[in-house]
């Protein structure tokens, strides 16, 4: 007999129909999942990074603080992640290239990943800044930023510094971050808001300074008078600020940069309360020179709005050495001698036994005196006689005569000394 339950687990093609319900429901499942990559698909193609500085050694040294730039080879528009691995939090963007500054010395792995998938990774070594010194450096204390102390909202306030850069500054406000960051020498700030503001300003990014300034309200609408003319808004006249003098010490005559600003109408300077005379002015920097009589003591600058004083630190005045003293010999003292004497002494001197300048106590001009020797015209000194005639040479002294000087009874005019070689006869 037919077993009826066949009918129900087989299929006309000899498969159980839970098997082909098993495989529709593979092919629904492999259907989505293929569907869901396509839709989901990215396109991961190779690429590398670069890294540049303004100061770097090469492609992959750079200074501590440097800004340096990375930038993809990939030439599309594709968002970004950056994980730089020196404690900052991983950046994400589509901006290219994208700018990171180190702030410890290191080797650091820095890694790029594009679309979620593609990752790329590029090995930086950071080292300390060496010590630069700028050509044109300029010595100086105080606050090295030069600008305005006071201006009106809305009006641009320019600031300075007189310290050169080895690779970068960096300007900003602290008490506004809304305003931008200036990466050049000056900047320009335009403060929407009144009160008191902070400028800031990093240099290579390891030196920071900061100046406090004040911005006053905007001036009120333009109002009229009776004639229905405008009335000018007040005049507010603030007084001249010192940053900093260069050099901060001199002598008489020394020349004194001083540097700040709202120099108007300056009436006088002094150092250490010694008025100084002003070879140049500009609205933020004054030369002048120190008085012969100068001393140490503030900076202090008068002008017609008031007066500023500077002592961070005081000016030092180097006082000039007092005149060396003459030095005065002490008279020396000639012991008078007879011809006898001398012609004695002069024997000593051919033995050895005494030399041209043991006769310094008996003769004013001692090596220098004149002597004839053996009826000459012409005369030698003493010095000469001595060393080069008489002393160890084989010769006997005849006589020897001392011509009193006839301004000086104490001294020699000269001598007349007559000697002979032994062996040979005498001079007549």
């Amino acid at each position: 007999m037919k077993n009826n339950s066949s009918i129900f687990t087989r299929s006309n093609w000899g498969l159980d129909n839970q098997v082909w319900l098993t495989l529709l429901i593979a092919c629904l499942a492999s259907i989505l999942i293929f569907s869901f990559k396509a839709a989901t698909y990215v396109k991961c193609t190779d690429f590398e990074i670069s890294a540049s500085g303004a100061r770097q050694q090469n492609n992959h040294i750079f200074y501590i603080g440097e800004t340096v730039n990375f930038l993809t080879s990939i030439a599309s528009q594709s968002q970004q992640e950056w994980n730089f691995n020196d404690g900052t939090p991983a950046v994400q963007t589509l901006k290219k290239p994208i700018s990171h500054s180190f702030l410890k010395a290191g080797d650091y792995q820095v890694m790029c990943a594009v679309n979620g998938k593609c990752q790329q990774v590029i090995m930086i070594s950071v080292i300390p800044t060496p010590h630069l010194v700028p050509i044109d450096s300029v010595s100086f204390t105080g606050n090295p930023i030069i600008g305005v102390d006071t201006l009106y909202a809305g009006t641009i306030g320019h600031f300075t510094t007189p310290i050169k850069a080895n690779y970068g500054y960096q300007w900003s406000v602290g008490t506004s971050p809304d305003i931008p960051i200036q990466t050049t020498a000056g900047a320009n700030f335009t403060f929407s808001k009144a009160g008191q503001q902070t400028v800031q300003l990093k240099i290579d990014g390891t030196k920071s300074y900061s100046k406090q300034i004040v911005v006053l309200s905007k001036t009120p609408s333009a109002q009229k008078n009776a004639n229905n003319l405008p009335i000018p808004p007040p005049v507010i006249k603030l007084p001249p600020v010192i940053s900093f003098i260069d050099p901060p010490n001199g002598g008489p005559g020394a020349l004194v940069t001083i540097h700040g600003s709202l120099f108007n109408e300056i009436k006088s300077v002094s150092f250490g309360g010694i008025p100084a005379k002003i070879i140049s002015l500009s609205t933020d920097k004054i030369v002048a020179e120190v008085s012969k009589d100068g001393a140490t003591g503030p900076v202090v600058v008068t002008g017609e709005n008031g007066q500023a004083a500077f002592s961070n630190p005081v000016f030092t005045f180097n006082a000039p050495p007092p005149p060396a003293a003459t030095k005065v010999e002490p008279e020396r003292e000639i012991i008078a001698i007879t011809d006898k004497q001398l012609k004695q002494m002069l024997d000593q001197v051919v033995n050895g036994s005494m030399h041209a300048a043991d006769f310094d106590r008996y003769l004013c001009k001692g090596v220098a005196t004149k002597v004839y020797v053996n009826n000459s015209k012409t005369t030698m000194t003493f010095g000469e006689l001595c060393e080069k005639q008489l002393q160890g040479k084989k010769v006997e002294i005849e006589s020897a005569h001392i011509v009193p000087d006839p301004y000086d009874s104490k001294c020699q005019a000269n001598l007349v000394v007559k000697y002979h070689k032994k062996g040979l006869w005498p001079f007549n």
